[in-house]
């Protein structure tokens, strides 16, 4: 049995997340565009993997205060209810 390289790259994610702005310097607001089972948590680290901030929400769209944090680059893992990664993004905090 052979598997397509088309079937391969074709693969989408059933999750869609939108986290915006990034960069950002407050607030970042993360959108669920389908959905996830709930609450959703979030965890943000640093470059050497230390949590920095954690925290969970009942919504489909809801914000992260991230004033507290440096300039940088840093990482925020979504997780949904049963503590599957949906998402690990990269983000900037200017």
């Amino acid at each position: 049995m052979a598997i397509k390289q088309d079937s391969l790259n074709s693969y989408q994610r059933s999750t869609v997340i939108k986290i915006s702005p990034n960069p950002a310097s407050n607030i970042l607001y993360v959108q669920s565009i389908r959905n996830i089972a709930k609450p959703m948590h979030f965890t943000i680290f640093d470059a050497t993997g230390k949590i920095l901030k954690t925290g969970s929400n009942n919504n489909d769209n809801f914000s992260i205060d991230i004033h507290n944090l440096s300039s940088g680059i840093y990482f925020l893992k979504l997780y949904n209810a049963y503590q599957i990664n949906i998402c690990t993004e990269k983000i900037i905090v200017r």
